[in-house]
Protein backbone atom coordinates (compact mmCIF):
# COMPACT_ATOMS: atom_id res chain seq x y z
CA UNK A 1 0.00 0.00 0.00
CA UNK A 2 1.31 3.42 -0.90
CA UNK A 3 1.79 6.40 1.43
CA UNK A 4 -0.76 9.24 1.34
CA UNK A 5 0.72 10.82 -1.75
CA UNK A 6 1.89 9.60 -5.15
CA UNK A 7 5.50 8.37 -4.83
CA UNK A 8 7.18 9.81 -7.90
CA UNK A 9 4.90 8.59 -10.68
CA UNK A 10 7.37 9.86 -13.28
CA UNK A 11 9.91 7.25 -12.23
CA UNK A 12 7.59 4.52 -13.46
CA UNK A 13 6.91 5.93 -16.93
CA UNK A 14 8.93 5.78 -20.12
CA UNK A 15 8.96 9.53 -20.56
CA UNK A 16 8.51 12.42 -18.14
CA UNK A 17 5.62 14.69 -18.96
CA UNK A 18 6.48 18.39 -19.27
CA UNK A 19 6.00 20.31 -16.05
CA UNK A 20 3.12 22.32 -17.47
CA UNK A 21 0.89 19.29 -18.10
CA UNK A 22 -2.19 18.51 -16.04
CA UNK A 23 -0.33 15.74 -14.21
CA UNK A 24 1.84 18.21 -12.34
CA UNK A 25 -0.25 21.37 -12.35
CA UNK A 26 -3.87 21.14 -11.33
CA UNK A 27 -5.82 24.40 -11.60
CA UNK A 28 -5.79 26.04 -8.20
CA UNK A 29 -9.57 26.38 -8.07
CA UNK A 30 -9.92 22.61 -8.18
CA UNK A 31 -7.94 22.07 -5.01
CA UNK A 32 -9.99 21.56 -1.84
CA UNK A 33 -7.11 22.56 0.37
CA UNK A 34 -7.70 26.22 1.36
CA UNK A 35 -3.95 26.68 1.74
CA UNK A 36 -3.40 25.82 -1.92
CA UNK A 37 -6.43 27.85 -3.02
CA UNK A 38 -4.87 31.04 -1.74
CA UNK A 39 -1.72 30.97 -3.83
CA UNK A 40 -0.34 34.23 -5.17
CA UNK A 41 0.31 32.65 -8.55
CA UNK A 42 -1.95 32.97 -11.57
CA UNK A 43 -4.41 30.10 -11.85
CA UNK A 44 -3.50 29.67 -15.50
CA UNK A 45 0.26 30.19 -15.40
CA UNK A 46 2.66 27.24 -15.69
CA UNK A 47 5.09 26.51 -12.87
CA UNK A 48 8.09 28.84 -12.64
CA UNK A 49 11.24 27.55 -14.28
CA UNK A 50 13.16 24.80 -12.57
CA UNK A 51 16.34 25.92 -10.74
CA UNK A 52 19.24 25.80 -13.18
CA UNK A 53 21.93 24.40 -10.88
CA UNK A 54 24.39 22.11 -12.58
CA UNK A 55 23.49 18.44 -12.25
CA UNK A 56 25.86 16.79 -9.80
CA UNK A 57 25.01 13.11 -10.16
CA UNK A 58 23.41 10.69 -12.61
CA UNK A 59 21.41 7.73 -11.31
CA UNK A 60 20.28 4.60 -13.15
CA UNK A 61 16.50 4.31 -13.20
CA UNK A 62 16.59 1.11 -11.13
CA UNK A 63 18.66 2.85 -8.44
CA UNK A 64 16.25 5.79 -8.40
CA UNK A 65 13.32 3.44 -7.91
CA UNK A 66 15.03 1.61 -5.05
CA UNK A 67 15.97 4.91 -3.43
CA UNK A 68 12.39 6.18 -3.60
CA UNK A 69 10.92 3.00 -2.13
CA UNK A 70 13.55 2.75 0.60
CA UNK A 71 13.24 6.40 1.65
CA UNK A 72 9.49 6.01 2.10
CA UNK A 73 9.98 2.93 4.28
CA UNK A 74 8.31 0.55 1.82
CA UNK A 75 11.23 -1.86 1.37
CA UNK A 76 10.50 -3.97 4.47
CA UNK A 77 13.95 -3.09 5.79
CA UNK A 78 13.09 0.08 7.68
CA UNK A 79 12.74 -0.76 11.38
CA UNK A 80 10.30 1.09 13.62
CA UNK A 81 9.72 0.84 17.34
CA UNK A 82 6.76 -1.00 18.76
CA UNK A 83 3.52 0.64 19.90
CA UNK A 84 2.78 4.34 19.67
CA UNK A 85 6.44 5.27 19.37
CA UNK A 86 6.62 3.39 16.09
CA UNK A 87 3.52 5.19 14.84
CA UNK A 88 5.11 8.52 15.74
CA UNK A 89 8.26 7.55 13.83
CA UNK A 90 6.21 6.76 10.71
CA UNK A 91 4.37 10.10 10.82
CA UNK A 92 7.67 11.92 11.28
CA UNK A 93 9.30 10.03 8.40
CA UNK A 94 6.40 10.72 6.03
CA UNK A 95 6.07 14.34 7.22
CA UNK A 96 2.32 13.98 7.52
CA UNK A 97 -0.45 11.44 6.97
CA UNK A 98 -3.47 12.65 5.03
CA UNK A 99 -6.78 12.27 6.86
CA UNK A 100 -9.47 10.29 5.06
CA UNK A 101 -13.10 10.65 6.16
CA UNK A 102 -14.30 7.60 4.20
CA UNK A 103 -14.01 4.13 5.73
CA UNK A 104 -14.69 0.90 3.84
CA UNK A 105 -12.63 -1.53 5.88
CA UNK A 106 -10.73 1.19 7.74
CA UNK A 107 -9.92 4.79 6.89
CA UNK A 108 -7.04 5.28 4.49
CA UNK A 109 -4.77 6.92 7.05
CA UNK A 110 -5.10 3.80 9.22
CA UNK A 111 -4.15 1.62 6.24
CA UNK A 112 -1.13 3.82 5.57
CA UNK A 113 0.13 3.62 9.13
CA UNK A 114 -0.47 -0.13 9.39
CA UNK A 115 1.41 -0.68 6.12
CA UNK A 116 4.47 1.08 7.57
CA UNK A 117 4.01 -0.25 11.10
CA UNK A 118 2.31 -3.69 11.26
CA UNK A 119 1.75 -3.33 15.01
CA UNK A 120 -0.37 -0.22 14.46
CA UNK A 121 -3.93 -0.01 15.78
CA UNK A 122 -6.30 2.91 15.15
CA UNK A 123 -6.51 3.83 18.83
CA UNK A 124 -2.78 4.67 18.78
CA UNK A 125 -3.34 7.61 16.46
CA UNK A 126 -6.18 8.92 18.61
CA UNK A 127 -3.97 8.77 21.69
CA UNK A 128 -1.05 10.46 19.93
CA UNK A 129 -3.43 13.30 19.07
CA UNK A 130 -5.46 13.64 22.27
CA UNK A 131 -3.22 12.36 25.06
CA UNK A 132 0.44 12.24 24.10
CA UNK A 133 0.20 15.34 21.87
CA UNK A 134 2.80 13.96 19.45
CA UNK A 135 0.74 14.91 16.39
CA UNK A 136 -1.72 17.66 15.53
CA UNK A 137 -4.12 18.36 12.68
CA UNK A 138 -3.73 20.99 10.01
CA UNK A 139 -3.47 21.49 6.26
CA UNK A 140 -0.46 20.04 4.45
CA UNK A 141 -1.50 19.49 0.84
CA UNK A 142 -4.78 18.31 2.41
CA UNK A 143 -6.09 17.84 5.95
CA UNK A 144 -3.46 15.77 7.73
CA UNK A 145 -1.96 14.47 10.94
CA UNK A 146 1.32 16.34 11.33
CA UNK A 147 4.25 15.87 13.75
CA UNK A 148 3.84 18.23 16.70
CA UNK A 149 7.50 19.19 16.30
CA UNK A 150 6.54 20.92 13.03
CA UNK A 151 3.99 23.21 14.69
CA UNK A 152 6.02 26.42 14.37
CA UNK A 153 6.41 25.93 10.62
CA UNK A 154 2.65 25.91 10.14
CA UNK A 155 2.14 29.17 12.04
CA UNK A 156 2.88 31.41 9.01
CA UNK A 157 0.28 29.45 7.07
CA UNK A 158 -2.26 29.94 9.86
CA UNK A 159 -1.50 33.66 9.95
CA UNK A 160 -2.24 34.07 6.25
CA UNK A 161 -5.61 32.35 6.73
CA UNK A 162 -6.97 35.59 8.20
CA UNK A 163 -6.77 37.03 4.69
CA UNK A 164 -8.41 34.14 2.88
CA UNK A 165 -11.47 35.46 1.13
CA UNK A 166 -14.02 33.00 2.53
CA UNK A 167 -12.63 33.23 6.05
CA UNK A 168 -12.46 37.03 6.13
CA UNK A 169 -15.94 37.36 4.60
CA UNK A 170 -17.46 34.95 7.11
CA UNK A 171 -15.84 36.76 10.04
CA UNK A 172 -17.04 40.10 8.77
CA UNK A 173 -20.62 38.86 8.42
CA UNK A 174 -20.61 36.75 11.62
CA UNK A 175 -18.29 38.66 13.92
CA UNK A 176 -20.46 38.14 17.00
CA UNK A 177 -20.92 34.41 16.37
CA UNK A 178 -17.19 33.78 15.88
CA UNK A 179 -16.40 35.61 19.11
CA UNK A 180 -19.11 33.71 21.03
CA UNK A 181 -17.85 30.34 19.79
CA UNK A 182 -14.27 31.19 20.73
CA UNK A 183 -15.22 32.58 24.15
CA UNK A 184 -17.38 29.60 24.99
CA UNK A 185 -14.50 27.21 24.36
CA UNK A 186 -12.13 29.48 26.26
CA UNK A 187 -14.38 29.39 29.32
CA UNK A 188 -15.92 25.91 29.11
CA UNK A 189 -13.11 23.87 27.60
CA UNK A 190 -12.87 21.64 24.54
CA UNK A 191 -16.04 21.37 22.47
CA UNK A 192 -17.27 19.86 19.21
CA UNK A 193 -19.73 21.42 16.79
CA UNK A 194 -22.47 19.16 18.18
CA UNK A 195 -22.08 20.95 21.53
CA UNK A 196 -23.43 24.15 19.99
CA UNK A 197 -27.21 23.95 19.84
CA UNK A 198 -28.71 26.24 17.23
CA UNK A 199 -32.28 25.09 16.75
CA UNK A 200 -32.90 27.43 13.82
CA UNK A 201 -29.90 26.21 11.85
CA UNK A 202 -30.92 24.61 8.58
CA UNK A 203 -29.34 21.26 7.94
CA UNK A 204 -29.41 20.19 4.35
CA UNK A 205 -26.77 18.64 2.15
CA UNK A 206 -23.30 17.91 3.51
CA UNK A 207 -21.83 21.31 2.66
CA UNK A 208 -24.61 23.22 4.45
CA UNK A 209 -22.82 23.38 7.79
CA UNK A 210 -24.57 25.11 10.62
CA UNK A 211 -23.05 28.51 11.49
CA UNK A 212 -21.24 27.34 14.63
CA UNK A 213 -19.47 24.59 12.72
CA UNK A 214 -18.35 27.06 10.09
CA UNK A 215 -17.09 29.39 12.84
CA UNK A 216 -15.09 26.51 14.31
CA UNK A 217 -13.56 25.80 10.91
CA UNK A 218 -12.57 29.44 10.47
CA UNK A 219 -10.97 29.54 13.91
CA UNK A 220 -9.19 26.27 13.13
CA UNK A 221 -7.83 27.54 9.81
CA UNK A 222 -6.43 30.66 11.45
CA UNK A 223 -4.86 28.66 14.27
CA UNK A 224 -6.95 30.26 17.00
CA UNK A 225 -8.35 26.82 17.77
CA UNK A 226 -6.79 23.39 17.33
CA UNK A 227 -8.20 19.89 17.22
CA UNK A 228 -7.77 18.54 20.72
CA UNK A 229 -9.27 15.10 20.06
CA UNK A 230 -11.71 13.18 17.90
CA UNK A 231 -15.10 12.11 19.25
CA UNK A 232 -15.94 9.25 16.98
CA UNK A 233 -14.64 11.05 13.93
CA UNK A 234 -15.95 14.47 14.93
CA UNK A 235 -13.39 17.13 15.73
CA UNK A 236 -13.20 18.43 19.29
CA UNK A 237 -11.64 21.91 19.43
CA UNK A 238 -9.66 23.70 22.12
CA UNK A 239 -7.25 26.61 22.51
CA UNK A 240 -3.70 26.05 21.23
CA UNK A 241 -2.20 26.74 24.66
CA UNK A 242 -4.17 23.76 25.99
CA UNK A 243 -3.14 21.49 23.13
CA UNK A 244 0.50 22.25 22.29
CA UNK A 245 2.87 20.85 24.96
CA UNK A 246 5.06 23.32 26.81
CA UNK A 247 8.32 21.92 25.41
CA UNK A 248 7.30 22.55 21.78
CA UNK A 249 8.79 25.60 20.08
CA UNK A 250 5.88 27.96 19.39
CA UNK A 251 7.88 30.82 17.88
CA UNK A 252 6.54 31.30 14.38
CA UNK A 253 8.97 30.51 11.60
CA UNK A 254 9.41 33.09 8.88
CA UNK A 255 7.83 32.33 5.51
CA UNK A 256 11.29 31.55 4.10
CA UNK A 257 12.13 29.25 7.01
CA UNK A 258 8.83 27.43 6.61
CA UNK A 259 9.29 27.07 2.85
CA UNK A 260 12.79 25.67 3.36
CA UNK A 261 11.57 23.27 6.03
CA UNK A 262 8.78 21.94 3.83
CA UNK A 263 11.12 21.57 0.85
CA UNK A 264 13.54 19.64 3.04
CA UNK A 265 10.66 17.54 4.35
CA UNK A 266 9.50 16.73 0.82
CA UNK A 267 12.97 15.58 -0.25
CA UNK A 268 13.43 13.60 2.95
CA UNK A 269 10.08 11.85 2.44
CA UNK A 270 10.23 11.15 -1.28
CA UNK A 271 13.96 10.57 -1.66
CA UNK A 272 13.92 12.04 -5.16
CA UNK A 273 11.52 14.74 -6.28
CA UNK A 274 10.96 17.25 -9.05
CA UNK A 275 10.25 20.90 -8.29
CA UNK A 276 6.47 20.52 -8.88
CA UNK A 277 6.40 17.55 -6.49
CA UNK A 278 8.31 19.49 -3.84
CA UNK A 279 5.86 22.32 -4.18
CA UNK A 280 2.70 20.23 -4.29
CA UNK A 281 3.44 17.94 -1.36
CA UNK A 282 3.01 20.79 1.13
CA UNK A 283 1.28 23.40 -1.06
CA UNK A 284 4.64 25.13 -0.66
CA UNK A 285 4.47 28.41 -2.59
CA UNK A 286 8.08 29.27 -1.70
CA UNK A 287 9.45 25.94 -2.93
CA UNK A 288 11.57 27.28 -5.77
CA UNK A 289 13.55 29.75 -3.64
CA UNK A 290 13.81 27.19 -0.85
CA UNK A 291 15.21 24.61 -3.26
CA UNK A 292 17.69 27.16 -4.59
CA UNK A 293 18.85 27.84 -1.02
CA UNK A 294 19.24 24.12 -0.26
CA UNK A 295 21.22 23.62 -3.47
CA UNK A 296 23.42 26.64 -2.78
CA UNK A 297 24.17 25.39 0.73
CA UNK A 298 25.05 21.93 -0.54
CA UNK A 299 22.26 20.37 1.50
CA UNK A 300 20.53 19.20 -1.68
CA UNK A 301 21.82 18.24 -5.12
CA UNK A 302 20.35 18.09 -8.60
CA UNK A 303 20.08 14.59 -10.00
CA UNK A 304 19.66 13.39 -13.58
CA UNK A 305 17.86 10.06 -13.75
CA UNK A 306 18.92 7.80 -16.59
CA UNK A 307 16.80 8.31 -19.74
CA UNK A 308 14.70 10.99 -18.04
CA UNK A 309 14.56 14.57 -19.27
CA UNK A 310 13.46 16.61 -16.26
CA UNK A 311 15.83 17.20 -13.32
CA UNK A 312 15.15 15.71 -9.92
CA UNK A 313 16.55 16.71 -6.56
CA UNK A 314 17.66 14.87 -3.46
CA UNK A 315 19.16 15.62 -0.09
CA UNK A 316 22.91 15.17 -0.14
CA UNK A 317 22.69 12.95 2.94
CA UNK A 318 20.19 10.68 1.17
CA UNK A 319 22.50 10.14 -1.80
CA UNK A 320 25.49 9.59 0.46
CA UNK A 321 23.62 6.66 2.00
CA UNK A 322 22.69 5.15 -1.36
Amino acid sequence: MLPPHRPLPELYTQRIRPMHTSLDVAPMYRCRNPVARHSTWSNTSPWPKTPTHKTKQTLPLTTARRLSIRTQGLDNHTPVSSGKEGTTQVVERLGYVQIDTIAVIERAHDHILWNHHPGFTSDMLGELLAIDRRVFEYWAHAAAYVPMADYRYYLPRMATAHNWRRESLFRKENKKLVKEVYERIRHEGAMASADFDYQDAKRGTWWDWKPAKRALEVLFNTGELMVSARRGFQRVYDLPERVVPGHVNTQAATHDEAACHFARRALSTLGLASLPQIRKLYANHGARKALDDLLEAGEAVAVQIENQEAPYYALTATLNNT
